[in-house]
């Protein structure tokens, strides 16, 4: 996603700075539901951007529950109030506010 830049002092003059970070990040349009209002994100403890998994929670009409493997950016698992997880669990309501995942073994 770009960043616009806007320098409105006078002693900061844009062609002085480099916003080349060296890399591009992809978007992807891969969480469930049709809320884009995420209230809760959580990773596991040893997640960074190539492994383990990112889990997001949305409210609101729509909402869901979204498990990404971050290793290939899939959505691996997700769960709303009308269709059921890898767990054959439904969302009770469409009011996620915060997330707490257990994971086996940690």
């Amino acid at each position: 996603m770009p960043n616009n830049f806007n320098f409105t002092e006078t002693e900061y003059d844009p062609s002085n700075y480099n916003f080349n970070f060296g890399y591009t990040v992809p978007t992807l349009r891969i969480l469930a539901g049709a809320s884009k209002n995420f209230s809760s994100i959580w990773a596991d403890p040893t997640a960074n951007i190539e492994t383990a998994r990112m889990y997001i929670g949305s409210r609101g009409p729509g909402a869901a529950f979204s498990v990404v493997a971050l290793a290939n950016g899939v959505l691996v698992d997700s769960y709303t109030i009308d269709k059921e997880g890898e767990h054959g669990e439904l969302l009770d309501s469409e009011d996620i506010v915060d997330i707490n995942v257990s994971i086996a073994g940690l």
